[in-house]
């Protein structure tokens, strides 16, 4: 009878055993396919989009103006960049067509929080705007989001853009 139960007991050990090895093997493979996963990615991180994967920019659809809203219906490849673009700085000129530039380009590069808006359209102001940014925060407080900053901007600058505006400056 002790050898029987001897036995069972070694019996047991085995099924776990066995059990535990299976387990293993089969976490095994999971990390093998992870690995030939990571190792395709590599692989083609330096390769050229294929046509048909290039980045297109919005596409044009019927009875949409060059001024119509544009919104990416799809989002490009995951290791796709938009164009690198160079976005002027604002120099006190042009306000609303700069505004406009901006959209397109917070559009372009996927930025819709207004506090992210904000910090990004800032770093575009040439150092006399930049100075005028820091002079309006200190009397008014700190713009909360791009909306204001847009409409202080434009009340400051906008009237500048104008034969009005230029004749009341002098």
């Amino acid at each position: 009878m002790v050898e029987t139960r001897a036995q069972a007991m070694a019996n047991e050990r085995i099924d776990k055993i066995e059990e535990e090895v299976q387990t293993l093997h089969s976490k095994m493979d999971q990390i093998d396919n992870h690995l030939k996963s990571l190792d395709c990615l590599i692989r083609d991180k330096g390769k050229e989009p294929a046509p048909e994967e290039a980045y297109t920019g919005h596409e044009y659809h019927e009875g949409e103006s060059s001024h119509s809203p544009h919104v990416w219906h799809t989002h490009p490849p995951p290791n796709q960049r938009p164009p690198k673009l160079d976005m002027p700085k604002f120099d006190g000129s042009h306000t609303s067509a700069w505004l406009a530039q901006m959209e397109q380009y917070f559009q372009l590069h996927h930025i819709i929080d207004e506090g992210t808006k904000l910090m990004v359209g800032t770093m575009y102001l040439d150092s006399q705007r930049w100075q005028w940014k820091e002079w309006y925060q200190r009397c008014n407080g700190h713009f909360q989001n791009w909306g204001k900053f847009t409409k202080a901007l434009r009340s400051r600058f906008e009237q500048e853009d104008s034969f009005l505006g230029r004749l009341t400056k002098l």
